[in-house]
């Protein structure tokens, strides 16, 4: 996260989003009209018009009574960083595309920017300028009449990549913005083409209440380097978590009603193996366990 913050338009996206955030919740009129989880593809494609055009037409810059405002970045107690909104009076966001926009070039920048082999467009692409210089941030767009949702596959999540998060009640929309790596909750869900670590709204409007404090003269941000390691260990070794998530199901008593299906065939497997195992003696049993061991790969 530090070597993250020691760029000078990320700092300026903090601000932004944080902005955004705020004026998005002030006008959610217009919000509670659009569609969201078009087709079966389930795509908020006017999800995304709408961000794009609510950006372009009332949000290229940060606001102008902010500028004497300090934002104040802690990584400790002692470890802090300071800037002035004034810092970035001269950024704005020039574009913002959709991934039907991109151009060639674009997607060669992008791909050159992933570091996993899985490529896939992001939802919005913003384009900042800083009067000199021409930048790119790619946002995530997620949506939930709930609050926790099945995140992006493990391929192709960008722990420090922008998100907009909408919860949608039944009369009341509520929207939340962040690093997407602020809204993972522990959870893992079960595979079926790929494993997608969960997400959470109210997990990452949690985080900022807690670590985004605004006050009339300043915007304040705490990033707790033990969170961030158990983040990016979900991520890293999310094979255990989804492990460690299917003792606890061999380890409940009860069998809630609408539960998924592989439950009852983790039960099936488990008393398979252990009717195996129990046929080992102590060696064998020993001898077993590294072998699986050594075939973990």
């Amino acid at each position: 996260m530090k070597q993250f913050l020691s760029n000078k338009t990320n700092i300026f996206m903090l601000a932004f989003m944080q902005e955004l955030e705020y004026e998005l919740n002030e006008n959610v009129t217009d919000l509670k009209k659009i569609r969201l989880h078009s087709s079966e593809a389930n795509i908020d494609t006017e999800f995304k018009i709408y961000i794009k055009k609510f950006i372009l037409k009332n949000k290229k810059k940060l606001n102008s009574e902010n500028l004497e405002k300090k934002i104040t970045i802690n990584f400790s107690e002692i470890d802090k960083v300071n800037y002035n909104y004034r810092d970035f009076c001269n950024y704005k966001i020039e574009n913002v595309l959709l991934p039907n926009e991109f151009t060639e070039d674009h997607i060669n920048y992008l791909r050159k920017t992933k570091t996993k082999s899985v490529y896939t467009n992001p939802d919005l692409l913003f384009i900042i300028f800083d009067g000199s210089n021409t930048y790119y941030r790619t946002v995530e767009l997620k949506s939930t009449k709930t609050n926790n949702i099945p995140g992006s596959s493990i391929q192709q999540i960008k722990p420090y990549e922008w998100v907009i998060f909408l919860k949608r009640l039944t009369n009341d929309i509520f929207i939340s913005t962040g690093l997407y790596i602020n809204s993972i909750t522990s959870r893992m869900q079960f595979p079926d083409r790929s494993p997608r670590p969960q997400v959470g709204f109210n997990h990452l409007s949690d985080w900022n209440s807690n670590n985004r404090i605004s006050t009339e003269e300043k915007i304040s941000y705490v990033f707790k380097q033990s969170e961030e390691k158990e983040k990016h260990q979900i991520l890293t070794d999310w094979q255990y978590y989804l492990a460690n998530d299917w003792v606890d199901i061999l380890f409940q008593k009860e069998n809630n009603r609408g539960v998924p299906w592989f439950h009852n065939n983790l039960r099936k497997f488990i008393l398979l193996f252990l009717e195996k195992y129990d046929d080992l003696n102590l060696k064998e049993r020993e001898e077993f366990k590294k072998i699986v061991k050594e075939l973990i790969k």
